[in-house]
């Protein structure tokens, strides 16, 4: 699916996309609903999500 960011959006996603990696979408983590949960790793994980065209 193409991907419909803004040259700004686009920057914005790949920059959260560098301070962490994302997890993998199969993580248990995704399954837990009170837990704790590296607040870089999600935003990189919708961030990916989101470069990928995924998000609408």
């Amino acid at each position: 699916m193409a991907c419909s960011l803004s040259p700004e959006q686009r920057a914005y996603f790949e920059e959260i996309l560098k301070k962490a990696e994302p997890y993998p979408e199969d993580d248990p983590i995704w399954d837990t609903l009170d837990g704790e949960r590296d607040h870089d790793r999600v935003m990189a994980t919708i961030a990916k999500m989101a470069l990928e065209g995924r998000l609408r």
